[in-house]
């Protein structure tokens, strides 16, 4: 059975919903990727202009005056430098260590402090000529190239850091004179930038609940369209129905008798089977509405096509109310005899209604006659010829003594 639009229409939603909503995963994970590696980078810039500034602030003869030794300590040169970092310490709370660093001069690839901000009687205070024992690669590069750099979450002995180094150079040679570090707790360093990661897991999965709702409403759309237009066929096949149908006695009416008179007609024609035609009027129908009226007249004309309709079910088989009292029954590939076999049946069956009529003195109860005619195509030139013989025969039906039958 072929598809109807309906469901097609609901397929093509969930299609298109399906493909939106991959783009849309897609386009989030891409989007995550971007707003993750944007908050890295906003965060570096960030903590590497800070160092720079507070390098900047530093005074360069002074930290060059700085030995790297411990009598370095309470030296004017030391207190000054000191003094600043603890400053830039103070001005920037996002910092838990701020610290001057320089190799040793025998040693080039070892690192001792200068200065440190942290007070003296913290376990964490690094004196002058401390060598420092954490990871030195990234320090030693910016040292080296003189450009900031920033190391990767590491550990070392005072915990887990992320540090940004800004180099810092004497006015009139341009050569680095030291290295100012400046550490952030790398857990906090995580949380911001997990922060820009959260902020884009939730545009995106607003954008994926927006489109399964988009997916979601083109369904209920779909069904809701549907409904309408089965609800729409079922009104039109009943309105059809309703203009096919005698509103009484609930069977064909005139004008669907003629058009399926004409049909049957040119059926048999290319087929050359035979087309019967039954005739049949209540008789005495007039004396009966007088004695017991209209209302009652009308039921006996249900009963009467439904009895009718009971005898002539086959497929193709047509009853319909012709006028008035009067009914036709047409009856495709249907001889003579078949014919008549049929209309014996119906006139039994309506004379077992027993339905009583006192205006019919032969039964008292109400009877049919039925006038039968049937033609091979092209025997009479159309079915004007087949409709006249049945009524003629009906007359002569009547005639007969009613509740006959005649051909």
């Amino acid at each position: 059975m072929p598809d109807s639009v309906s469901d097609r229409a609901a397929r093509s939603s969930l299609w298109i919903g399906g493909v939106v909503l991959v783009l849309a995963l897609l386009g989030g994970w891409f989007f995550i990727g971007f707003v993750s590696q944007t908050g890295d980078r906003l965060e570096r810039q960030r903590v590497q202009s800070l160092a720079g500034t507070a390098a900047a602030m530093l005074d360069p003869e002074q930290v060059a005056a700085l030995r790297g030794r411990p009598d370095d300590a309470g030296t004017a040169a030391f207190v000054a430098v000191r003094s600043q970092l603890k400053r830039l310490h103070a001005a920037n709370p996002d910092f838990r260590f701020v610290y001057l660093m320089r190799p040793v001069a025998d040693k080039p690839d070892q690192l001792v402090f200068l200065a440190d901000a942290e007070p003296v009687d913290s376990p964490d205070y690094s004196a002058p000529g401390d060598v420092y024992d954490g990871p030195s690669t990234v320090l030693l590069r910016a040292y080296r190239s003189g450009l900031p750099a920033f190391e990767e979450p590491a550990h070392d002995r005072w915990g887990y850091w992320v540090t940004s180094l800004a180099p810092i150079k004497n006015p009139r040679t341009g050569a680095v004179i030291a290295v100012l570090g400046m550490d952030i707790n790398a857990d906090s360093w995580i949380a911001n930038i997990e922060r820009y990661r959260a902020f884009a897991f939730v545009i995106t999965s607003l954008l994926v609940a927006l489109v399964l709702l988009f997916t979601l409403g083109l369904q209920l759309q779909n069904k809701f369209a549907a409904r309408e237009a089965l609800a729409q066929k079922r009104l039109e096949e009943r309105l059809r129905e309703l203009s096919a149908t005698d509103g009484l006695t609930m069977v064909a009416n005139r004008r669907t008798f003629d058009e399926v008179i004409e049909r049957e007609w040119h059926r048999a024609m290319r087929t050359h089977e035979p087309l019967s035609l039954l005739m049949a009027d209540i008789d005495l129908f007039k004396p009966y509405n007088d004695i017991y009226g209209h209302i009652a007249g009308d039921h006996c004309l249900q009963q009467v096509a439904a009895a009718i309709s009971d005898c002539a079910k086959r497929s193709g088989d047509l009853v319909a109310r012709y006028g008035g009292e009067e009914f036709a029954v047409i009856l495709p590939r249907t001889d003579e005899a078949a014919a008549r076999e049929i209309a014996e049946k119906i006139r039994e069956r309506v004379e077992a209604l027993a339905i009583t009529h006192a205006g019919n003195p032969k039964s008292g109860r109400v009877t049919i006659s039925l006038g039968i005619s049937t033609r091979v195509p092209p025997q009479a030139a159309d079915f004007v010829g087949l409709m006249e013989s049945a009524d003629q025969a009906l007359y002569r039906a009547k005639e007969g003594g009613r509740n006959a039958v005649a051909s």
